[in-house]
């Protein structure tokens, strides 16, 4: 189950696509938050993805520098969730 309120990252999570987002980044996007969703501590995410905070305490693990996917961090439970698919200009 991904802890989304985001339709477009839903359906990408469900069948690896979505018709208005770019193929490659759906499957970046689709390959980044099944990482995200199966870590365990606030320390493995250095491992596998750079991590920008965001000003409204979210955080954002870049896609292709235009795209990430962007996520609050549940300290209490060690998990990602609140995950979205973000375009940055």
């Amino acid at each position: 189950m991904i802890h989304t309120d985001d339709p477009v990252l839903a359906q990408i999570m469900l069948h690896c696509a979505h018709p208005d987002v770019p193929k490659a980044i759906a499957e970046g996007a689709y390959w980044k938050a099944s990482l995200l969703l199966a870590l365990r501590s606030w320390s493995s995410i250095g491992k596998i993805t750079a991590v920008a905070k965001l000003s409204d305490g979210r955080f954002a693990a870049s896609i292709d520098g235009h795209w990430a996917i962007t996520f609050a961090w549940d300290y209490d439970f060690n998990r990602a969730f609140h995950l979205r698919l973000e375009h940055f200009t």
